[in-house]
């Protein structure tokens, strides 16, 4: 089963809408250039398993231009990915354990304005 096409992403408060442009065994690609400085997005959604089950959903920025601090009048292409990773034995945890596990961890990243998540990538821990 697919997700929705195109899947909705809001960067930045500007939403994009990311058509499907690839498809395979337990795993899908949306894509969007943004014919902008800030690049173009991709979202991954893929499920593996093995010992264990586990699904990655990740988002990657890549191509945004920035002025280079090492050459004056050039410019450099930069990508960023975040991702969220759920690993989980084959059983013993329902999809409600799963998904409970995984909104407390979005929740506390997303409190307070995304205060606890504004320290972490400051550096915190």
């Amino acid at each position: 089963m697919a997700l929705t096409d195109p899947a909705a992403v809001t960067h930045n408060a500007i939403a994009y809408n990311l058509p499907r442009v690839s498809t395979g065994d337990g795993k899908s690609a949306y894509f969007v250039d943004t014919e902008s400085d800030i690049g173009s997005f991709r979202l991954s959604v893929a499920h593996t398993e093995a010992r264990r089950k586990r699904s990655v959903i990740r988002l990657d920025q890549n191509d945004k231009v920035v002025e280079n601090p090492f050459v004056t009048g050039s410019n450099l292409d930069l990508s960023a990915s975040a991702y969220l990773v759920i690993d989980r034995p084959k059983t013993g945890f329902t999809v409600e354990d799963n998904l409970d596990l995984s909104k407390a961890l979005i929740d506390y990243l997303s409190a307070s304005t995304y205060a606890s998540l504004t320290k972490i990538l400051g550096g915190q821990s």
